[in-house]
């Protein structure tokens, strides 16, 4: 087994074309990174080999955000299976009046289909107490952002496939976003990968929408599991190892890789 990092630094890895289960991880969790701060969400597409040595210009010499991010974005700018890869409409939305806090990038695939990424809780408080909302209210306001998120980039690209993930949060707003969007909407989904998010209440499990987009989420775990053991989940669940131990093994680059996937609990 081996970290993400690790992975990311193997000398064979070669350019993207057929998507693995890691590869849908990463950018899964790509969406971590504060796109935002330096691209416009109406602006060209940009590399992760440019946004690399975007973001060091502007942080250099300066406190970045989190060294552990920093050292993925360095490494996927270098990386010869994703540093050409394009991130474009990157959106980001704090309302202390609704206690919302919204965040997804969209990846452009070398096949011409599209990853929608949803970012899961940020550190601020008004993410924490987002979280608080949603054991008590039935739609939140940024799960109707990540629908309409979905609805724009459709709108952009009608021909297109599209996969769609989150990690925590995140991957409870690309299931929303999967089955509540209309029927034509999902039927260009090719899967939705859902990081140890919270699950739905059982008016959704119940749905014919939930129903149909079903088959295609993929949901994993850590085996010392919290937020994933909220509400319920139906499909395939699968149980992942991690390097932390207890409640931090939500933390998502704790999380181990094992050949082109993730590491199994054995």
């Amino acid at each position: 087994m081996e970290s993400i990092f690790e992975y990311l630094k193997r000398k064979e890895l070669s350019p993207l074309e057929t998507l693995t289960e890691i590869d849908l991880y990463i950018l899964t969790v790509l969406s971590y990174v504060p796109f935002e701060r330096l691209l416009k969400k109406d602006g060209k597409p940009v590399s992760l080999q440019t946004f690399s040595k975007m973001y060091g210009e502007v942080y250099k010499g300066k406190r970045k955000p989190s060294k552990t991010q920093d050292e993925f974005i360095s490494l996927l700018g270098q990386s010869p299976r994703y540093k050409k890869l394009r991130v474009l409409r990157p959106v980001s939305t704090h309302d202390p009046k609704t206690q919302t806090q919204f965040a997804a990038i969209t990846i452009a695939l070398p096949d011409g289909s599209y990853f929608l990424s949803y970012r899961g809780t940020d550190d601020t408080l008004l993410g924490w107490k987002e979280d608080a909302n949603y054991a008590v209210m039935d739609v939140m306001p940024s799960q109707l952002l990540a629908k309409e998120y979905f609805e724009e980039a459709y709108d952009a690209h009608p021909d297109a496939s599209f996969y769609l993930g989150g990690h925590s949060k995140g991957g409870s707003l690309a299931v929303y976003a999967g089955y509540s969007v209309d029927k034509r909407l999902r039927d260009r989904i090719v899967s939705i990968f859902d990081a140890d998010s919270p699950g739905q209440r059982d008016a959704v499990l119940c749905s014919k929408e939930y129903q149909e987009i079903l088959p295609r989420i993929q949901s994993f775990i850590p085996e010392y599991d919290i937020v994933g053991l909220i509400f319920r989940k139906k499909g395939r669940v699968a149980i992942i190892s991690s390097s932390n131990k207890g409640a931090l093994q939500h933390l998502h680059f704790s999380w181990n890789v094992e050949g082109e996937g993730l590491a199994r609990v054995k």
